[in-house]
């Protein structure tokens, strides 16, 4: 199948269960879309409130490396949970942008090169999972926070990083989260990783 088609939530949901902890072919680092950008559930499998306030906050006494080395992060963000996550995933890979970004893997001349996608879209939907209810939106903070926060507007947009190397048929989602607000707008960049070149943008 090419990679560019219509994804359905189904799959994307698979995509990135299998690409979870399993390093990049790439970079050889491991997938996180799940474990750091999915609120947990009931002990389930995502970052909870705490896991986040600890990813982004330096402990009494840990150095600026320490906290580098375990993950330490600016900022972090995570979905409700890892429907919504594989649902908005699944928006962006099917939007204009991400079909724009799929064709560009399809190309045969690029067949041989090792790729990273990264793909911006929005708006999104954060669906609820009644009829007429409305989703608990995202939750994001910043290390100068004092608590998680939630905007009231919820996710303005997803950020999907994709890799592919040279034979490989599916997508490896190396990580997906929300964005609060998207300043710049909707985008792809497809990156040549064995050049660092920017062969193709939108």
């Amino acid at each position: 199948m090419p990679f560019r088609h219509k994804y359905q939530s189904y799959e994307v949901r698979r995509l990135l269960q299998q690409a979870e902890n399993q390093p990049s072919p790439i970079t050889a680092k491991p997938a996180h879309s799940r474990g750091l950008h999915a609120g947990k559930i009931r002990g389930g499998e995502g970052a909870s409130k705490a896991d986040m306030m600890m990813r982004t906050h330096k402990q009494a006494g840990e150095s600026t490396r320490t906290f580098r080395n375990r993950g330490g992060a600016v900022r972090t963000s995570t979905f409700k949970n890892l429907i919504q996550q594989a649902d908005a995933a699944c928006q962006a890979l099917n939007s204009p942008y991400g079909q724009a970004a799929m064709g560009v893997l399809d190309i045969v001349g690029h067949a041989n090169k090792s790729l990273r996608v990264t793909l911006t879209v929005g708006p999104i939907r954060e669906a609820g999972f009644l009829p007429a209810t409305a989703a608990t939106p995202m939750k994001t903070v910043h290390k100068s926070d004092a608590a998680v926060k939630t905007p009231a507007a919820g996710a303005g947009g997803v950020m999907v990083i994709i890799d592919r190397v040279a034979g490989q048929r599916e997508l490896h989602i190396q990580t997906c989260y929300p964005i609060a607000t998207l300043p710049r707008g909707c985008s792809y960049v497809v990156q040549n990783m064995a050049t660092r070149a920017q062969i193709a943008r939108g």
